[in-house]
C-alpha cells in the first residue's frame, strides 16, 4: 500500500493544473502568434488597483475613441441625408472604432495590452494562424517612410496633452499607459533590426564607420568619408532611454544602450530630466516593443494616474525587489529599473 505522501499511478495529472507563463512551449508560441501577429501596435497600461484590468482597458477604448479618425471620411462629411443619416453614421462609427482594439489580459502581472487593429493587420493575424511561420526574417515589418498620425503613440501624446491643459480625463484605474508603435520578439537580434530601421527616423544617424578602400596593398588603408549629418542646431535633440524589463532576461539593458548609442549622433546629448524624445524599450515574454517618445517628463513619465492624483502612493515609490525580480507586497510590478534619485549613466552622458 502506498505511503500517505506517496502519489499513484496517474495521480501527477490529476488536480489543479498549474499557471505561469511557460516559455518555449508550442502553445505560447501559438498564443502570441495570435495575440500579438506581425505588424502589431497598442498600448501597454498597468493598474492602480489590483484585479481592475478589464475596467482600465474599458476606460482606455473610451478616451481614445476621442482622438481616432471616423472610419468613413465621406460618411464624416454628413452633408446628405439629414439628422437620422448623420445618427447613424455616428453609431457606425463608434461600432467600427470599438471594433479596431483588441484587449490582452494579463500580459505580465498586472500589466495589460490594448491592441490598435488595422486591415493589415488583421490580415497577417490570419496568414499567420493558417501558416504558424518562425522565420525570423519575415517576422518584423518594413517601417514606412512617413509614420501615420494614428499610431499609439501620437494618439497617447493626445491624450496625455489634454489632461496636462484640462486636468480631467475619465479614468480610476489606469495608472501607466505606455505606447508601443512596434513589436519584435524578445530578443537581442530582433531589437536590433527594429531598432536599425526606427531610430534613424527620430534621430541623425551616427557617421559610418570608416572601411578600407579596395585596391590596397595589405597594410594600407584610407578611411572611406561618410556623407556629413545635417549640422542645424534643431536637429540635435536630447535623448534618453527608458528601459523596462518585465519577467524577462533576453535581452540586457546594457546590450540596449550599447546598440542605440552606435545609430544615434553623439551630437544628440542625454538628458535623464527633460529629454526632448524618450526611446522606450519594454521587454516581456509575450514581446519586445520600441518606440520614440515626446514629452516624457510633461507627462510624467506617461502615467496617467499620478497626472489625476489617482493612484495609491505605494504605486509611486520605487518598491521593487530587483533580487527576486517580482514587486514587493503592494508594489507597482516587477520592472526592472534604477532608482530616481540615483539614475544609471547613459550612453554618450559625460
Amino acid at each position: 500500500m502506498s505511503g500517505e505522501g506517496e502519489l499513484g499511478p496517474g495521480s501527477a495529472s490529476k488536480g489543479k493544473r498549474k499557471g505561469g507563463y511557460q516559455q518555449g512551449g508550442g502553445g505560447d508560441r501559438k498564443r502570441t502568434r495570435r495575440d500579438f501577429p506581425r505588424g502589431s501596435r497598442g498600448w501597454l497600461l498597468t493598474v492602480s488597483t489590483p484585479g481592475k484590468g478589464r475596467e482600465a482597458t474599458k476606460e482606455l477604448i473610451t478616451l481614445l475613441q476621442d482622438f481616432l479618425p471616423p472610419a468613413d471620411e465621406e460618411a464624416a462629411g454628413g452633408e446628405a441625408g439629414g439628422v437620422s443619416a448623420a445618427l447613424a453614421s455616428e453609431l457606425s462609427d463608434m461600432r467600427t472604432q470599438i471594433k479596431q482594439f483588441v484587449p490582452i489580459y494579463d500580459v505580465v502581472k498586472s500589466a495589460h495590452f490594448l491592441r490598435l487593429d488595422t486591415p493589415q493587420t488583421d490580415k497577417e493575424s490570419k496568414d499567420q494562424a493558417a501558416e504558424m511561420r518562425d522565420e525570423d526574417e519575415d517576422e518584423i515589418m518594413e517601417i514606412p517612410d512617413e509614420e501615420d498620425d494614428s499610431r499609439p503613440s501620437e494618439l497617447a501624446w493626445k491624450l496625455f496633452d489634454r489632461t496636462v491643459n484640462t486636468k480631467v480625463a475619465n479614468s480610476r484605474f489606469i495608472n501607466r499607459l505606455l505606447p508601443i508603435d512596434y513589436i519584435c520578439r524578445p530578443h537581442m537580434e530582433n531589437f536590433t533590426r527594429l531598432a536599425r530601421q526606427l531610430i534613424p527616423r527620430h534621430f541623425t544617424p551616427a557617421p559610418a564607420k570608416p572601411q578600407a578602400e579596395e585596391g590596397k596593398a595589405d597594410g594600407e588603408s584610407a578611411a572611406v568619408a561618410a556623407p556629413p549629418p545635417p549640422s542645424a542646431p534643431e536637429s540635435f535633440c536630447t535623448w534618453k532611454c527608458e528601459f523596462n524589463a518585465r519577467s524577462m532576461k533576453t535581452i540586457a539593458r546594457k546590450d540596449v544602450y550599447a546598440a542605440i548609442e552606435e545609430l544615434i549622433d553623439k551630437r544628440h546629448k542625454v538628458n535623464l530630466t527633460n529629454p526632448d524624445r524618450t526611446i522606450l524599450v519594454e521587454v516581456n515574454p509575450r514581446f519586445c516593443g520600441v518606440s520614440v517618445l515626446r514629452e516624457w517628463s510633461r507627462f510624467e513619465g506617461y502615467n496617467l494616474g499620478k497626472l489625476l492624483g489617482t493612484v495609491p502612493k505605494t504605486h509611486l515609490g520605487n518598491d521593487v525587489d530587483k533580487k527576486g525580480g517580482k514587486a514587493e507586497k503592494g508594489g507597482r510590478m516587477d520592472v526592472e529599473t534604477e532608482d530616481a534619485a540615483a539614475p544609471v549613466q547613459q550612453p554618450g552622458e559625460g
